[in-house]
C-alpha cells in the first residue's frame, strides 16, 4: 500500500536528525505495508560505502510504531462517560482497583494517563492558537474585545474542567499507589507537569498576541493567571485559570 501525500510527513529535528512519519488508518482486517525509501545525498558531502557502511546506516535508523488518537474537544475529554476519552478507561481502571482481589495491570493505566495528557495539549493548542490568531488581527468590529473575552473565558472554563478531571482521578487513585507499580504515580505526576507547563506556554503566547494587537494606543490588554504556576502540590489545589481582557487607553 503506497502512502498518500497526506500520509507521509517529514521533519528536520536538528542538524543530525531527520524524522519521516508514515500514517496509516487501522481497521478493516489484517494489513501489510511495505515502504521503499530512497535518500539522495549530494556527492559533495563525500559520503560513500567506505566511510559509512550499511551496518552503520541501519544502526543510526530508529524505527518506532505509535498509535495516534483522534483529537477530542476539551469538554469531551473531561467527560468520563465519553468512551473516546481516556478518562473513561481510567475510571474503569479505578473501579477495578476498588473491586478486584488483585490490582489491574498498571501498564494499561499508564498508557491512558499519557494519552490523556497528549490529547489535552492537542486540544489546548487548537483552542488557544485560534484565540491568539483572533487577538493578533485586531478586530475593528469588536474594538473592546468583548466577544474575544467571552470566548477566552469559555476556553478557560473548558481547560479548568479538563485539568480538574485529571487531578480528581489522581487523588482517587492515591490510596492504591502502594499496590500498583511504582511507575503509575510517577506517570501521573509527569502528566500533570507536562499539561501545566504546556498550558503556561500557550497562555503566554495568547497574552503576547493581545499585547501586539495594540494600535494607536487604543486596544486591549490581557492579564492571565494560570493554575499551572508554582509547585505541583499547590497546582493540585488551584484549578482556576483566569484571563481577562480590558480596554487600555493612554
Amino acid at each position: 500500500m503506497a502512502p498518500t501525500a497526506a500520509a507521509l510527513q517529514s521533519e528536520i529535528r536538528d542538524r543530525q536528525q531527520l524524522e519521516l512519519r508514515f500514517n496509516y488508518a487501522l481497521g478493516g482486517g489484517a494489513q501489510a505495508h511495505v515502504v521503499d525509501m530512497y535518500l539522495f545525498v549530494p556527492r559533495s558531502i563525500g559520503l560513500n560505502r567506505t566511510n559509512y557502511s550499511r551496518d552503520d546506516f541501519y544502526a543510526d535508523v530508529t524505527a518506532l510504531l505509535r498509535l495516534d488518537a483522534a483529537p477530542l474537544p476539551l469538554e469531551e475529554l473531561a467527560d468520563a462517560a465519553c468512551p473516546a476519552s481516556p478518562l473513561h478507561a481510567l475510571h474503569c481502571a479505578l473501579a477495578d482497583f476498588k473491586s478486584s482481589a488483585r490490582p489491574p495491570d498498571s501498564r494499561a493505566v499508564i498508557a491512558q494517563v499519557k494519552l490523556y495528557a497528549y490529547l489535552f495539549t492537542v486540544a489546548v493548542f487548537e483552542e488557544l492558537t485560534s484565540l491568539a490568531d483572533r487577538a493578533a488581527t485586531a478586530d475593528d468590529v469588536d474594538p473592546a474585545g468583548r466577544a474575544l473575552e467571552a470566548d477566552v473565558a469559555a476556553a478557560m472554563a473548558d481547560i479548568e474542567r479538563a485539568l480538574a478531571a485529571c487531578r480528581s482521578l489522581r487523588s482517587a487513585l492515591w490510596p492504591f499507589e502502594k499496590v500498583c507499580d511504582e511507575s503509575l504515580p510517577q506517570a501521573m505526576r509527569s502528566a500533570d507537569e507536562y499539561m501545566s507547563i504546556f498550558l503556561d506556554e500557550r497562555l503566554a503566547i495568547l497574552v503576547a498576541a493581545v499585547d501586539e494587537s495594540l494600535r494607536d494606543f487604543v486596544g486591549t490588554a490581557t492579564r492571565a493567571r494560570s493554575p499551572s504556576r508554582g509547585p505541583a502540590r499547590a497546582r493540585r489545589s488551584c484549578v482556576s485559570p483566569e484571563v481577562r481582557i480590558s480596554d487600555v487607553r493612554r
